[in-house]
């Protein structure tokens, strides 16, 4: 369920090009999830969130806090919404040592649809790689998802 969403009709005309009408949150991941260590392979993260937009003509903004560590892992992250790749982003191994890696991004998709869209992160790493390793504070994994008015 969006966190916030807008549905009167006339109050959303009324907004100016650039307003969110809503936000919905996936559930955050705590704890560390699985390398990938085989090429060429994409693996879901467990990070997936569900939005329906108002318009054709609307945007959804995907913002991701994604890290994690590795060792020497050369890597991609994915963005799909439904079966389709959306944007994909590289990650530069560093040297044979466990380093920490932020993978987070933002994206400004036009998916063009009022149907319920269903985007979620994928990654693939030729090395050693783990996301979310705990430290001394707890941390997360998360996907948010916001509907633009276009």
């Amino acid at each position: 369920m969006p966190l916030t969403k807008l549905n009167s009709a006339s109050v959303i005309e009324r907004l100016p090009t650039g307003s969110v009408l809503q936000t919905v949150q996936g559930t955050p991941v705590s704890g560390q999830l699985p390398s990938s260590v085989v090429t060429n392979t994409w693996t879901d993260i467990g990070l997936s969130i569900n939005i329906q937009p108002s318009s054709t003509s609307n945007k959804i903004l995907i913002t991701t806090n994604l890290h994690g560590s590795s060792y020497g892992a050369n890597g991609y992250i994915k963005l799909v919404r439904d079966t389709t790749d959306v944007t994909t982003r590289a990650t530069q191994g560093t040297s044979n040592t466990w380093k920490p890696t932020n993978m987070s991004f933002t994206h400004l998709d036009s998916p063009s649809s009022t149907n319920v869209l269903t985007y979620k992160i994928q990654y693939n790493f030729t090395a050693s790689f783990y996301f979310n390793i705990p430290t001394t504070i707890t941390s997360y994994i998360v996907i948010m998802a916001q509907e633009i008015k276009g």
